[in-house]
């Protein structure tokens, strides 16, 4: 079973093949193995982080706009859906009419990141739900096929429910 290096070792291990192949060519699985702890090393810049954040919201905000049967436009004013700008308080997809909020009751916080702490983005969802509606977190990593939904059990129900 495969366990997992501290950064550490990581950095200590990396040293070691930079010495051994210094002046001779690197084997091919060698080289492979090399650049992928070299990549695992390097921090994600701000940038890349609220672009893939950014991302994660318009393909949601697109979601939803299926299920309202409006096209998502990020940049027209009227279109029901909206995801909140980058840096902004409250919640990451905007309903601005009434009948988009009913037609989807819940409050999202969407989480495109390897890791994630789970309590502190309920509380942060928990903070900006909006009264009337559910919370919803969507989250989506390299290690999913696709984002997933985290939600009360209260509100899978009441989803169910609906549905008959």
């Amino acid at each position: 079973m495969p366990t997992s290096l501290s950064n550490k070792e990581l950095h200590t291990l990396i040293n070691i093949i930079d010495d051994c192949f210094k002046s001779e060519l690197m084997p091919k699985e060698v080289e492979v193995l090399y650049k992928r702890m070299v990549r695992a090393t390097k921090k994600i810049t701000v940038q890349s982080a609220k672009s893939k954040g950014r991302g994660l919201q318009y393909w949601v905000c697109e979601k939803i706009g299926v299920i309202l049967g409006v096209k998502f436009v990020q940049s027209d004013d009227l279109c029901p859906v909206h995801s909140r700008e980058m840096g902004q308080s409250g919640s990451d997809i905007v309903l601005r009419t009434i009948e988009a909020q009913k037609k989807f009751p819940f409050t999202v916080e969407c989480k495109s990141a390897e890791t994630f702490e789970l309590i502190k983005t309920i509380e942060q969802v928990r903070a900006n739900q909006k009264d009337g509606t559910s919370w919803m977190i969507v989250h989506k990593r390299k290690a999913l096929m696709e984002p997933i939904v985290i939600l009360e059990w209260t509100s899978f129900e009441n989803l169910l429910r609906g549905l008959k």
